[in-house]
């Protein structure tokens, strides 16, 4: 691997990170029409373009903007808005459809209509993307771009993987299929990939996250991460990865109940994926009668089932199968929350326990689900009927809550609530901190812990006497999300939303971290301080 990234860092070369936060500059700007509310003429072209994100640094944006080349004149700055289309279709990926008139285009900016601010490509990061025609009358798929972070810049490339979004419409945006499902589609790139475009291969060496890390019977940990990649931490605490063939963020990994399927997978687009004993790649599963959608969570395994949480925006299923692999999948349970999950609004938790799966919604209370005996618990009300926030359990009926009684700012009104018997019965918690921002957890020690210090210093205190007195344990940035495995291990997950993503560890209950992984980049880094002498 080291090879590779030296390769890759050579021909980067002075990649330019996306500009500064701006508003938009002088230009004649026009929204292209949406093909379905407009009937694209002969001089005009209906484009699709998707993004992928490694970083939690730049999200989804509302809208790409494109900039159109006039030979008549050189200097005019005619700007495109390509809307984006079935939003909160994935975490990582967006999707954008518009009708252009013909003519000559480049990538300008990606646009945040939330913020009124946009990020542009600089010059250099423009000329390595290249530009694309759109030919009257005829389709335009641009496939689909890589957004990935060094350091605190952020790179855009295009990727080899996903030349074109065929599918994505098919499954996301069915009304939009009758522009793309034909044969006369142009890859609408002026000229190849060029070889100083290696984002994606960058991407690749180091996909971002630690989603809903898992520990094993064996001693290793396994999470999902960006880019078909889950990450395995070896008991010795090396990190390893196991990767798939596409660019969706995987949000689940579990261990799988045979060779064959040693570590199971689900994520974005409804992908279901294994990998057997031994190996360090993934293959794509059959996903049987499966419906379009993303997959959040697995559990389960050939004798009693297997169960996939299955999300479309607010809509939420569990479905079961008695088959991973080509799975007839029927539903057991629907939700419905206040919005998409990735744009905020209502919040959902699932998580494995040792009897099954469990899980719980911000005013649903706690539901647990049994496998042996193919039954549920009923839920249990929360705290004097208040929302739950933040919730963090180890799996053996030690849950914390984060509430709310609703309305304004959630830490200054919020309450601690902490259960022994799977949410059956609550003891609230008094700790030192004024802004609660997060649930108390059971650390492997047996005693408490929580995290806060929002206008202080940020910090986590531990209680050895089930919560009447706290004591500071260490710092502790309010950045990371912390996971707490039942070996006793901590992790504390940076959110990356400045490019730096690490995971730091703990073996002492939180006494003392050390940094075990980053996708800090430090050649980039001296390089950019030589640059600045």
């Amino acid at each position: 691997m080291s090879s590779l990234l030296s390769l890759v860092r050579r021909r980067l070369g002075l990649l330019a990170a996306l500009g500064a936060l701006s508003l938009v500059g002088c230009a004649t700007v026009t929204t292209a029409p949406d093909p379905l509310q407009s009937a694209p003429q002969a001089d005009q072209s209906v484009v699709v373009l998707s993004l992928t994100g490694n970083t939690s640094q730049v999200g989804a944006a509302s809208s790409i903007s494109v900039r159109r080349f006039d030979p008549a004149r050189p200097d005019a700055r005619e700007i495109h808005i390509l809307r984006q289309v079935a939003p909160g279709m994935a975490r990582d990926t967006a999707l954008y459809i518009g009708t252009l008139p013909v003519g000559e285009y480049e990538v300008a900016s990606f646009d945040y209509a939330a913020t009124q601010q946009y990020l542009t490509l600089s010059e250099p990061m423009r000329k390595r993307l290249g530009r694309f025609a759109a030919a009257g009358g005829k389709p335009v798929d641009l496939g689909r771009l890589v957004a990935t972070s060094m350091n605190a810049g952020v790179l855009v490339g295009r990727s080899a993987r996903q030349a074109d979004n065929l599918q994505l419409v098919r499954r996301f945006a069915q009304p939009y299929q009758k522009f793309f499902d034909r044969a006369d589609v142009a890859l609408g790139w002026t000229s190849g990939r060029t070889e100083t475009d290696r984002v994606e291969e960058y991407a690749l060496l180091v996909p971002v996250g630690a989603d809903n890390p898992a520990e094993l019977p064996d001693g290793r940990v396994v999470m999902g991460a960006r880019l078909g990649t889950a990450w395995v931490r070896q008991p010795d605490g090396q990190w390893e990865p196991v990767r798939g063939e596409g660019l969706e963020a995987l949000l689940c990994v579990r261990a799988g109940d045979a060779d064959e399927r040693d570590l199971v997978a689900v994520g974005e687009f409804g992908t279901l994926v294994r990998a057997a004993k031994g190996s360090r790649r993934f293959e794509r599963v059959d996903p049987g009668n499966l419906p379009p959608g993303n997959l959040l969570f697995v559990a389960g395994n050939g004798t009693h089932g297997w169960f996939v949480v299955h999300q479309v925006a607010g809509q939420l299923k569990i479905l079961r199968s008695p088959r991973f692999e080509a799975g007839d999948w029927t539903v057991v349970r629907e939700l419905t929350l206040g919005s998409s999950i990735w744009s905020g609004g209502e919040q959902f938790w699932v998580w494995t326990t040792p009897e099954g799966f469990a899980y719980a919604t911000g005013d649903g209370g706690l539901h647990r689900y049994d496998l042996a005996k193919a039954s549920w618990t009923a839920a249990a009300p929360t705290p004097k009927q208040h929302r739950i926030i933040g919730i963090a359990e180890d799996g053996a009926g030690h849950v914390g809550l984060l509430t709310s009684p609703g309305g304004g700012f959630g830490g200054a009104f919020a309450g601690q609530f902490f259960s022994t018997d799977a949410g059956r019965s609550w003891r609230e918690l008094n700790t030192e901190f004024k802004i609660k921002v997060t649930p108390p957890r059971r650390a492997g020690s047996g005693e408490l812990v929580t995290m806060g210090g929002v206008f202080s210093s940020p910090e986590m205190h531990a209680s050895g006497d089930g919560g009447t007195t706290w004591a500071k344990r260490s710092e502790f940035s309010l950045d990371q999300n912390l996971h707490i495995m039942p070996s006793g291990l901590m992790l504390a997950a940076s959110r990356g939303s400045f490019g730096i993503f690490v995971v730091r560890v703990s073996k002492d209950h939180g006494k003392t971290w050390r940094a075990e992984f980053s996708n800090f980049d430090r050649r980039a880094f001296e390089a950019q301080q030589n640059r600045a002498r």
